[in-house]
């Protein structure tokens, strides 16, 4: 089956909501660098199905050459799906050289700002015990350096809560009830019960978390128990538990923990969330449960730790595992197995503009041994790929299926969690994509059977799946036919390729946009704290003393320089499909009717964000990127 332009007059619809690139006019390039292809000035809009190209006797062949010449991957870390050691040259071209040059300047222009030259002269009085926090405000200039919003509300409970909502790491809070109670050690279980009365252990809490009514008297409505908040699903948790094996390679002075925060939907506040009490460790003999009814200091270090821990997980976990370096492996496989003729190819690399470029610069710069990342965190080098490895070892692709993902988490309910904003905008985004994808896919596959035949996706989704060391990414729970690794159905395809697809858009926005917002004021999110849990809630700690342990100096305008760069708005929002194929009449309607939902949407989100006190923009359309370009 042949998808060539059938009129070469049709244009591909202009998105209307792009940014001004600050990059030039980008030039979308060919994938035609494969093998033979590109000496025989073969036409880049040709696009064919393993079984119907005209060159197919060549095509394998070519496939083979590509894959040993330019995509040939290396397993740098052991348990960590494979990567380049190099940018192939046919992932480089005039857009992406600019792209980088951009990128850099912006580096450049930041650090050379007013707020960054008298930073270490702030740092000097950041001190004072009148208003220590207040001082950090000064390194803000409002113009080149905005203060972030959150800056106003960061010690408030409710922020605290609120962030597990619709902060930078949305991704863990779930409802009590779905939470699977598992027994605790021994030793730790003699612990609890010689603590507590064993009347007084809840039956719905996780036995490694002992919360009793009487830990929380005072922080609940009047005339509400815990017992009754778990009856209607009003109680929350958000578990940093990945962490906890990793502390041992953390370095001792930054004080890494893994904590355990409950929350609950409030009736009087219309069910907004608010935080109930924190465990900093996952054996209760380790750490005192912490509640709003403690000191205002004790309190705050408690809530602190948990911001500290949120930030770690979320920058090695939730954003460079998850999105870049998962995604990564799912497109450098598609170009060792898909001939650069396969229309999924050509369709695809518009959501990998410059993602290899930006993971080969991360590996080598922001997540080496003296790096932006292990220097900023608490988890340092080590730890930093210590968690890789644990977390990435037989990564479930059945996280990426959003709405079942949210069902999984016990979040759906919209009465319940009001305020979830990344949830309702998720879903919207994941519907239009999906609708998107299932357009494309009916074009360009006729059958489920065309789909089964198709060898390059059967080997694509094989390598995929196989076990990491043996060329493969070890992924599991990608759609396939029940314990096998083929994929057999258009539906299939539409749901992986919908995984995909969100998640290189709006999946890695949702964990990366915001990182300004909230990590830029160093308060709100440090990457490390210097005080440790509290063993016991005797004694106040002061708000200096509170200061004097966050990050300073070097460290804060690190911090803040990392995630200006990483917040950068996108020149090439979601939809922004303009290469050869897409001039096809077919590609091009699908194309146009899904840039128009997407224009819709991003109207209905900031009429919606007009009456929020806290606008939640991560998932307007017109910001969310095309891929993982930042």
């Amino acid at each position: 089956m042949s998808f060539c332009s059938q009129d070469e007059s049709v244009r591909f619809p202009s998105i209307s909501y792009s940014i001004p690139s600050s990059k030039g006019t980008r030039v979308i390039y060919s994938l035609m660098g494969c093998g033979a292809s590109a000496s025989r000035g073969a036409r880049r809009d040709l696009v064919f199905l393993p079984d119907d190209d005209p060159d197919a006797g060549n095509r394998a062949k070519e496939i083979v050459e590509t894959k040993t010449k330019n995509y040939n991957w290396q397993y740098a870390i052991p348990d960590i799906p494979p990567c380049l050691p190099e940018v192939p040259p046919t992932e480089i071209c005039n857009a992406t050289s600019d792209r980088k040059l951009h990128l850099f300047a912006s580096v450049q222009a930041l650090k050379i700002s007013l707020p960054f030259r008298r930073a270490l002269d702030f740092f000097q009085d950041v001190f004072r015990t009148e208003r220590p926090f207040e001082d950090f405000d000064d390194i803000f200039d409002g113009e080149k350096l905005k203060k972030p919003s959150v800056a106003k509300r960061w010690q408030q409970d409710e922020e605290f809560a609120r962030q597990r909502l619709v902060g930078c790491n949305p991704t863990l809070i779930r409802c009590l009830n779905t939470v699977k109670l598992d027994p605790l050690p021994p030793n730790e279980a003699e612990f609890v019960s010689c603590m507590t009365p064993a009347k007084q252990l809840l039956p719905f809490m996780p036995p490694k978390f002992p919360v009793t009514e009487a830990d929380v008297k005072g922080v609940l409505p009047e005339g509400f128990t815990l017992a009754q908040l778990f009856a209607e699903n009003r109680l929350f948790i958000v578990d940093y538990e990945p962490l906890q094996e990793i502390i041992p390679e953390c370095p001792p002075e930054r004080f890494t923990t893994a904590p355990i925060a409950l929350f609950f939907a409030d009736p009087r506040r219309n069910n907004r969330l608010m935080p109930v009490a924190i465990q900093l460790d996952q054996f209760p003999s380790r750490s005192l449960i912490f509640t709003p009814m403690d000191p205002h200091g004790i309190w705050l270090i408690a809530k602190i730790h948990v911001q500290v821990a949120d930030a770690n997980l979320h920058e090695v976990e939730a954003h460079l595992l998850a999105t870049h370096i998962i995604l990564e492996a799912v497109y450098v496989s598609m170009r060792r197995n898909l001939h650069t003729r396969h229309p999924l190819a050509t369709w695809l690399q518009e959501n990998f503009f410059y993602t290899l470029h930006i993971n080969d610069g991360a590996r080598k710069r922001l997540i080496a041994p003296e790096g932006a990342v292990p220097t900023l965190l608490s988890l340092g080098y080590t730890g930093v790929v210590a968690l890789f490895r644990k977390t990435a070892k037989n990564w479930d692709f059945n996280r990426y299926d959003i709405p079942k993902n949210f069902a999984r988490r016990g979040i759906m309910d919209k009465l319940l969690l009001p305020e979830n904003y990344y949830r309702d905008d998720a879903l919207r985004v994941w519907a239009l994509v999906e609708h998107f994808v299932s357009d494309m896919v009916d074009i360009i596959y006729r059958t489920d059977a065309s789909v089964k035949n198709d060898v390059e996706v059967r080997n694509w989704i094989q390598e995929l799946m196989k076990p990491l060391g043996s060329s493969g990414c070890g992924f599991r729970g990608i759609p396939c036919d029940e314990g096998t690794s083929v994929m057999s159905t258009k539906a299939q395809l539409k749901l992986f390729l919908t995984m995909v697809i969100y998640t290189a858009s709006a999946g890695h926005s949702a964990v990366n946009n915001g990182q300004y917002e909230y990590l830029a004021y160093v308060p709100n999110s440090p990457g490390t704290f210097a005080i440790a849990p509290p063993k016991t809630k005797d004694k106040d700690v002061s708000i200096a003393d509170i200061a004097r342990a966050l990050p300073h100096g070097d460290k804060t305008q690190m911090q803040i320089t990392f995630v200006y760069l990483l917040s950068t708005e996108t020149d090439d929002p979601l939809g922004s499909y303009d290469g050869p194929m897409f001039r096809r009449p077919d590609f091009a309607a699908a194309v146009e009717a899904f840039q128009t939902k997407l224009i819709g949407l991003s109207d209905d989100i900031r009429k919606r964000n007009e009456k929020l006190e806290c606008p939640y923009t991560f998932l307007d359309p017109r910001q969310v990127a095309q891929g993982i370009a930042i």
